[in-house]
């Protein structure tokens, strides 16, 4: 095991509740993930997630318009849109408008550069974060987060008899 461990050799947990809650599990999960990367993007890049993430996210296919990034990186589109006006004020975007509207987001030449340096460390994480996984255990793990994310709009919908409780 490579993670973090307790005192007593044990893995490191996200307290009771998440043994009650899948959802509260995936949150801390989340939130440490979160927490990881935004340290690390804004000391070493000044980018928050929500840069990164619109970064990474035109690199799938660019250019694109904003609700097509927002759609990619699940996103709100007003977070896209402040984070592809700050990246263009830094000259890494680039953003044509049409209609008062952004229309078309694309990369810069150093916003490039800079999207390849994200990918390698992304791959790097990623990997770091997999690392206690054998080969079979990762699409298998995908496959069980992509079935419980499904279920996330069911889970979610308020039934009639939530009304009468």
């Amino acid at each position: 095991m490579m993670g973090d461990k307790t005192a007593n050799g044990e893995p490191k947990r996200a307290g009771g509740l998440a043994d009650d809650y899948v959802a509260v599990l995936i949150i801390a999960i989340a939130n440490r993930l979160t927490r990881g990367a935004s340290k690390y993007y804004r000391e070493v890049w000044n980018l928050g997630v929500v840069e990164w993430r619109v970064m990474v996210s035109l690199g799938h296919q660019a250019p694109r318009s904003i609700g097509e990034i927002a759609e990619d990186a699940d996103l709100d589109r007003g977070a896209v849109s402040r984070s592809v006006k700050l990246l263009c004020e830094r000259g890494l975007l680039r953003a044509e408008s049409g209609a008062g509207r952004l229309n078309q987001v694309s990369f810069t030449a150093s916003g490039r550069r800079l999207l390849e340096k994200l990918r390698a460390v992304g791959r790097e994480r990623e990997a770091r974060l997999m690392a206690d996984f054998t080969a079979e255990e990762r699409p298998l793990l995908l496959g069980l987060l992509n079935r419980l994310l499904s279920q996330v709009d069911y889970m979610n919908a308020r039934g009639e008899e939530d009304k009468e409780a």
